[in-house]
């Protein structure tokens, strides 16, 4: 009899690389997705559901009627500068952080899915993230790039710290770098490419040309692989996955032959923008994926590898336009 697998957060970038790969597979699986939420293909290949991670009522009768499992938890709040914007509100008001939209998504939500797990008896995977390492406490070293977290770079870094598992040994947390797919709009080789968008864009898109800030891409359908292969193999506790060797942004633009981008540092770009980019971000970040590669027993493809990759979807989802005469 097939497992089942309940996916939150399916028609974001992550979520549609794991009902892809789990779809694929020898899996029941069942998209779940806030009522808002776009209804992508990967999506209407599997069952379907909606859910409010962030109510206990919602999880609790999603998990009734679904009895699932496994639960890939890819539901998440993944604009850091909006994030911080919604913090600097709330202080301003006075505002606990455990009341700020982002928070409820990014911590009380996962919080409510472990309990749910626990009580229905399912395996819960969950992600976080590089952000809570950096600079100044990050140690490359380390097998699982652990470092004194106790000074926060933003808001959603100290979210992704606080996203805990409770009470189970039995549940997956993968801790992944910059997610990449090529389609996605969170996707700087998709804003790279993009030649489109806002002035909010723009800004955004000549944050690719950053060349001080160091870190790993994770190529979303390598990242869905390893976590089918590590569910087969029953592992739990926290492993780091990205691709291989470390980039900088400007790296990733130099790579695709993007060469309308000036290089600048991240410092400089938030003096251009300061209403934009408001949030720090962590200038080193360079995940130590040792542990998981010697489970896995191979090694994840390079970033450049990835970035070709990438560009290849791109083109795929926008073919160029023919004319008729």
């Amino acid at each position: 009899m097939k497992k089942k697998v309940l996916i939150t957060g399916a028609s974001g970038m992550l979520g549609k690389a794991m009902a892809k790969q789990f779809v694929l597979g020898d899996w029941t699986v069942v998209s779940l997705q806030h009522k808002e939420s776009p209804k992508e293909r990967a999506v209407l290949l599997s069952d379907y559901s909606e859910i409010d991670i962030t109510s206990r009522e919602s999880i609790r009768d999603v998990f009734a009627f679904h009895r699932p499992d496994i639960v890939i938890n890819c539901a998440a709040r993944t604009d850091v500068d909006g994030i911080e914007k919604e913090w600097i509100d709330a202080q301003d008001k006075d505002t606990c952080r455990e009341e700020t939209p982002s928070w409820k998504v990014n911590v009380t939500g996962p919080e409510l899915l472990t309990d749910a797990c626990e009580f229905f008896d399912a395996r819960l995977v969950l992600f976080g993230s590089d952000q809570v390492y950096h600079s100044s406490s990050f140690d490359s070293s380390s097998s699982e790039g652990r470092g004194s977290s106790s000074d926060y770079v933003n808001f959603y870094a100290e979210q992704k710290k606080a996203m805990r598992h409770r009470g189970s040994s039995k549940h997956l947390t993968l801790v992944t770098s910059w997610l990449v797919d090529g389609v996605s709009e969170g996707c700087m080789v998709k804003r790279l490419l993009d030649p489109t968008g806002t002035i909010l864009q723009a800004a955004i898109k000549v944050s690719n040309a950053v060349t001080d800030q160091v870190s790993k891409l994770t190529y979303t359908h390598d990242l869905a692989a390893a976590v089918e292969r590590l569910l087969f193999l029953n592992a739990t506790g926290t492993f780091n996955f990205a691709n291989s060797g470390a980039c900088t942004p400007f790296d990733v633009a130099e790579m695709l032959g993007v060469t309308s981008l000036t290089p600048v540092t991240w410092q400089e770009l938030r003096e251009r923008h300061p209403s934009l980019i408001v949030a720090e971000r962590p200038k080193w970040s360079v995940l130590n994926t040792q542990r998981v590669s010697e489970l896995l027993g191979d090694t994840p493809i390079t970033w450049g590898q990835v970035v070709y990759l990438c560009q290849d979807n791109y083109v795929l989802a926008h073919p160029p336009k023919t004319t008729t005469k």
